[in-house]
């Protein structure tokens, strides 16, 4: 759990604090009377022709009084401009979107392009603003500058004391001028396709409190921790995923005695946690060393850091005992051990931690730990103020406890999954306030019972779950459910269809997870609901597997993700893992970050009878179409040539008759196609893209009306009368897209 929910309130909380000491806010100039220098306005006007702005952002930047002007703060006495603030602010939807920007260093979804300043030529950023002397906060983060490299006229800037660069604004190599700017106090460069083989440059930033250089590829810095150690003013220290390598134990002296946030994260120590300098400091207040590559034991040491509010330990190699010195931690508020080799019993754990931290823990993280089971983790019972707790993959084997509800009341994200928990849910889950829940691939039996108001990601899936959904799930924010592998029954609800949230047209920037409806290996019935195919971002649907009847609805063809022949913006991994997929005769497993990639209809092994609708040839983005195992009869359309995306395709197991359509063979991507088992007839199309499939003659088997080559049976020849005129065959074509990468 890298830096979730409370993680990053308390990260706001610090920057907000040293922001308000780096600068008293200006009184704006055009309350107090002062007016725009007439210079500098001149130079924000050459800064803003030289920018594209999409967004109108820089709408109000007309007129005289620049100091009224959109991000321009001006000295209430002077008027001259001391606060530029042009930031690009990406537009939240829930309290969740820490899994975005914390959980995994992402590539922001395209959206925030859209509001994103950008350079209206190709080449460096003017150097207008270099006559703004009096500047001292200039902020220009998550804006597009055509990867430009970081302007040297900012260290003409000698009065700034906060410098924002962050997000993909520059990219290049970090040039030292920004080591002449004696008097910064806050910068941020993180979060962009930069780099850095120096870092000596910070030795001039004596002032400096808060540096956060994460991500930033360091790998070919050298002496690092020392040149680090000089900044004796630091409260705050970010350089997660910066592909650090260098052992910090050489540092004999611990300079940064100010030092309240460290984050060393994400990165390849292989170093032995037992670090004197690191332990021995009590002031830290929140530490971040989770995918460091540390190994060992953590250090008795650790109960001395009686400040430490935050412990982020997860995802390295320590393995011993935790240690029974932790008496004066009473401020701890976020624990997370997970993937490590730690022994011991979490009771044990609690009971070494003081008491007068058990009402302040609100976030933990021991998932893949041997920290819990088999029973429910009975001191949980007293922690009624946790807000997120993943105690996944624990090997716990009970019941969810009577006090489950009352003591998660207020928890917003609880992740129980791959555990053995048995017997029924309870039926006041619907009195929670979760938002995130994941129960997945546990025993669970019983009925579905009413969802937590504010729910917007469930996981039931991999249970034994039965019966029919609720009539009303009383959950209107949900954007994704995962049910499949149970055994409910029932018609598949209209209120999927009436969800607001479930597939809002907002989410092709937002959380992938939306995209993806899986209901697969249940026991729905009914018909295909027509609402279904309107959804604006469903780019993968697998209903397989159900007792699904009636006709393939035309309405299919209005699934408009799957008539994109590109992809929406990719926005990388987002959660850790992968996910399974149906797809070319095989079950694959895809990671999160190609989600976006899955255009997959998986409609097989239900009832469904009629013609494959002519209007599937109009979905050109699918990947993957699986109709296997229905009652479809009639003709396959010609048009499926039209799929020019097509990689899989099953129509097996049907009732298809009439000849095999020759633009198959035009199929380009194709790498899978079944059509056994139907009343196929005529010879067989050849063409380069079907010679090359695997097992060509099981593709066909079961037809004996087919003819040609790969089968030995030859075709009779044809008098002219007899041909077939293919053109006026009806068009018909479903594609189901399938690289799973959703859920």
């Amino acid at each position: 759990m890298a830096e979730p929910g409370h993680l990053a309130q308390l990260s706001a909380l610090t920057t907000t604090v040293i922001t308000c000491l780096i600068l008293i806010t200006p009184t704006p100039a055009a309350a107090s009377g002062a007016s725009c220098v007439a210079s500098e306005r001149d130079a924000l006007a050459a800064f803003r022709a030289s920018l594209l702005d999409p967004a109108g952002r820089l709408a109000t930047w007309s007129g005289h009084s620049c100091c009224r002007w959109r991000g321009v703060h001006c000295d209430g006495s002077t008027g001259h401009v001391v606060k530029l603030d042009l930031r690009n602010d990406l537009t939240v939807h829930s309290d969740t979107d820490w899994i975005l920007f914390y959980e995994v260093r992402v590539d922001i979804d395209s959206s925030w392009v859209h509001s994103a300043l950008a350079l209206r030529n190709t080449g460096e950023m003017i150097s207008s603003l270099a006559a703004l002397h009096h500047l001292r906060y200039l902020d220009l983060s998550w804006n597009n500058f055509n990867d430009s490299s970081i302007p040297l006229f900012m260290a003409d800037l000698k009065n700034l004391r906060y410098l924002n660069l962050s997000g993909p604004s520059f990219s290049g190599r970090i040039p030292p001028q920004p080591g002449n700017l004696s008097n910064l106090q806050y910068l941020d460069l993180s979060y962009g396709p930069t780099i850095s083989s120096d870092l000596s440059w910070l030795l001039g930033l004596s002032s400096l409190r808060h540096l956060d250089m994460s991500w930033v590829d360091l790998s070919a810095v050298r002496d690092w921790v020392h040149t680090v150690n000089t900044l004796s003013s630091l409260k705050v220290l970010r350089l997660r995923g910066c592909k650090l390598e260098s052992a910090i134990s050489t540092m004999s002296h611990f300079n940064l005695t100010r030092l309240e946030v460290l984050d060393l994260s994400v990165n390849k120590f292989n170093a032995s946690i037992q670090q004197k300098w690191l332990w021995d400091h009590k002031g830290i207040k929140e530490l971040y060393l989770t995918e460091g590559h540390w190994f060992g034991s953590i250090p008795d040491a650790f109960g001395n850091m009686s400040a430490l509010q935050v412990m982020d330990l997860g995802h390295n190699n320590l393995m011993g005992t935790i240690p029974t010195t932790l008496q004066h931690l009473c401020d701890l508020q976020v624990v997370s051990l997970y993937d490590n080799y730690i022994d011991g019993d979490a009771t044990e754990f609690m009971e070494r931690l003081p008491r007068c931290s058990w009402n302040k823990l609100r976030e933990m993280d021991l998932h893949s730990t041997n920290l819990s089971g088999p029973k429910f983790p009975s001191w949980l019972k007293w922690q009624t103020e946790i807000r997120v707790l993943d105690v996944s993959g624990t090997c716990i084997s009970d019941s969810l406890p009577v006090w489950f509800k009352t003591v998660f009341s207020q928890a917003y994200s609880l992740n129980l999954s791959d555990n053995q928990l048995c017997g029924t849910l309870p039926r006041t889950l619907e009195d929670m306030l979760a938002m995130v829940m994941d129960l997945g691939s546990n025993n669970l039996t019983g009925q579905v019972p009413r969802f937590p108001v504010n729910i917007t990601y469930f996981d039931l899936s991999n249970n034994s779950l039965s019966g029919p959904l609720p009539s009303d799930l009383g959950a209107p924010r949900l954007e994704e459910l995962r049910l499949y592998s149970n055994y409910i029954t029932g018609t598949i609800p209209a209120y999927f269809c009436q969800l607001r949230r479930l597939l809002p047209t907002w989410i092709a920037k937002r959380i992938p997870y939306s995209r993806f409806l899986r209901l697969r290996s249940n026991m729905f019935s009914g018909h295909i609901p027509e609402e279904l195919t309107n959804s604006f971002g469903l780019h993968y649907l697998d209903l397989a597997n159900n007792n699904i009847s009636g006709i393939m609805p035309q309405s299919l063809a209005g699934m408009k993700a799957m008539r994109r022949t590109t992809p929406d913006g990719n926005r990388g991994d987002v959660y850790e893992g992968s996910i399974s997929s149906f797809t070319k005769g095989q079950e694959l497993h895809y990671t999160f970050s190609n989600y976006n990639l899955v255009v997959l209809l998986d409609l097989s092994g239900n009832s469904l009878t009629g013609q494959i609708p002519e209007e599937i040839s109009l979905l050109l983005g699918l990947k993957s179409l699986n109709l296997s195992g229905n009652h479809l009869g009639g003709k396959i359309p010609n048009t499926i040539g039209d799929l020019k995306g097509l990689e899989s395709l099953d129509l097996s197991r049907n009732r298809l008759s009439g000849e095999i359509p020759s633009s198959l063979s035009e199929l380009t991507s194709f790498s899978w196609l079944n059509l056994s088992y139907n009343n196929l007839s005529g010879r067989i199309p050849s063409g380069h893209q079907l010679q090359t499939l695997n097992d060509q003659e099981y593709i066909y088997i079961g037809n004996p009306g087919l003819c040609g080559p790969p089968l030995r049976k030859n075709c009779a020849m044809r008098g002219r009368h007899d041909e077939v005129d293919d053109v006026s065959d009806d068009l018909a074509v479903l594609y189901l897209g399938g690289v799973q990468a959703g859920q």
